[in-house]
């Protein structure tokens, strides 16, 4: 990733960094986020588009459907949080220094000033925004934890692990894909790793329907969440998780159970 990939994706969206410096945690994650399973950039050989708007824009397409778009497939989630954002910006300063690697040379890209110089800045490096940092530890143990059939501590159990499969046409040869979707409890990131861990994908978040991250509560076995613009169904769950949702509903139960048994205890605060 160089400067001009970060400023030509804050052009496509429309974001003048030297003004909406603080949207430079998304539009960094924007240039870093690939394309999920099943799609792919082909090129637009198509002479009559004349809208200016599309001209050298990318062309997506999904190998399963045939069809393409000209929008990322994460860019309903990208312009979402771009809109939050901007709505929830209290005026604090801060940086917009980013550290880029060109070869053997280090050097540092001021997005607020558009300079660029070798020197650490003194005012530091961007802070990444709260809503997307993902500390690599969150799911470092993740696939060695679920390989437990059970847990004496269940109820500190951070992570659930749900598992995913379908069928996909590559070369002419249809294919079973398998992946493995873990969940953080305490961050709501989710992390999906697809086949024999040939890729990982870490996702700071995933809107449901009413907009509001998803939760624990909004994950089932037949469920579907939609992960990097495919639908997913969680098909089936790890013993450390199944285990995890017994110890909530046997937990659950007894409190409502308590409150049957002494209505009195129960205050309405409605």
């Amino acid at each position: 990733m160089m400067p001009i990939d970060v400023l030509n994706m804050a052009k496509y969206y429309g974001v003048d960094l030297r003004k909406r410096w603080y949207l430079l945690p998304l539009i960094k994650q924007a240039v870093e986020t690939p394309l999920p399973p099943n799609w792919i950039e082909v090129e637009d050989t198509a002479d009559d588009d004349l809208n200016d708007n599309f001209q050298s824009a990318p062309l997506y397409m999904n190998e399963l459907s045939g069809t393409t778009q000209r929008e990322h497939p994460a860019d309903a989630y990208f312009r979402q949080q771009i809109e939050n954002c901007i709505k929830e910006y209290d005026g604090r300063d801060g940086s917009a220094w980013l550290e880029f690697q060109d070869g053997t040379r280090t050097f540092y890209y001021d997005f607020a000033t558009n300079t660029e110089q070798d020197m650490y800045p003194s005012a530091g490096l961007m802070a990444n925004a709260q809503h997307i940092r993902i500390p690599k530890e969150v799911f470092a143990k993740a696939v060695e934890m679920h390989q437990q059939p059970k847990s004496k501590a269940i109820e500190q159990l951070d992570i659930l692990c749900f598992h995913s499969s379908w069928k996909e046409a590559c070369q002419g040869v249809v294919q079973t894909q398998h992946a493995d979707i873990y969940f953080s409890i305490s961050t709501k990131h989710f992390q999906f790793v697809l086949g024999n861990c040939e890729h990982v994908y870490t996702i700071s978040h995933i809107n449901g329907r009413d907009g509001k991250p998803l939760e624990a509560w909004d994950l089932r076995v037949g469920g579907k969440i939609t992960i990097l613009g495919r639908q997913t169904t969680l098909m089936t769950a790890s013993m450390l998780t199944l285990q995890w949702f017994d110890h909530q509903e046997s937990h659950l139960l007894s409190i409502k159970a308590f409150y049957r048994l002494n209505p009195s205890s129960y205050h309405d605060i409605g």
